[in-house]
């Protein structure tokens, strides 16, 4: 969908960026994120179980990654900082693209859901849409996540979305006073129908 925006004599296109899945949609993120996005990222728990063990992150510090990921979407033509929400528009998670290579056609993918939205097929839904989106739409080849070791539920989790682990990182990620293992996961294009 596009619309157009009138600023007192400016005109502004904007593009509905909706990725549909079947039980929740992704959608770029943007300015109007900015508290949903600081909440997340404030959260203990939720920044623990996606690997972050650091202090909460200020609001100013927040909106200047929003700019950088809308910065770097006009620049590559595509999302790199996605909204996860449910098929009612209630945001619910974030996916992020990272490590971007137009060379070797690879990003590195990172995903919280809020705890509560977990187990109702949401998380299964979300994955299998970014990776259409990231093969087929955005002509990826590769995709790399890491985890650190102690979270087994999102190693189980990338695996059955045919993710296949690739290596450790002894020692990588300082969290919670220790030292963690980070494990490394890849999928390349064609994955999903070489496993049918």
């Amino acid at each position: 969908m596009l619309d157009a925006v009138i600023d007192p004599g400016i005109v502004v296109l904007q593009v509905d960026m909706m990725i549909r899945g079947t039980s929740s949609n992704l959608r770029a993120a943007d300015r109007t994120d900015l508290d949903r996005i600081s909440a997340w990222l404030d959260d203990p728990e939720l920044m623990r179980a996606w690997g972050y063990g650091a202090p909460a992150v200020s609001r100013s510090s927040v909106a200047r990654r929003i700019e950088e990921w809308i910065a770097d979407e006009q620049a590559l033509d595509h999302p790199v900082a996605l909204i996860v929400e449910t098929l009612t528009g209630q945001a619910c998670g974030l996916i992020l693209l990272s490590r971007i290579s137009a060379i070797d056609r690879s990003c590195e993918l990172s995903l919280f859901l809020e705890e509560e939205k977990r187990g109702q097929g949401i998380g299964t839904d979300l994955m299998e849409t970014i990776l259409d989106a990231v093969f087929e739409q955005w002509n990826y080849h590769r995709i790399m996540v890491y985890s650190e070791d102690h979270n087994v539920r999102a190693h189980a989790f990338f695996a059955r979305n045919l993710f296949e682990l690739e290596g450790r990182m002894r020692q990588a990620r300082y969290l919670d006073g220790e030292w963690h293992d980070v494990l490394v996961f890849g999928r390349v294009r064609g994955a999903g129908e070489a496993a049918r």
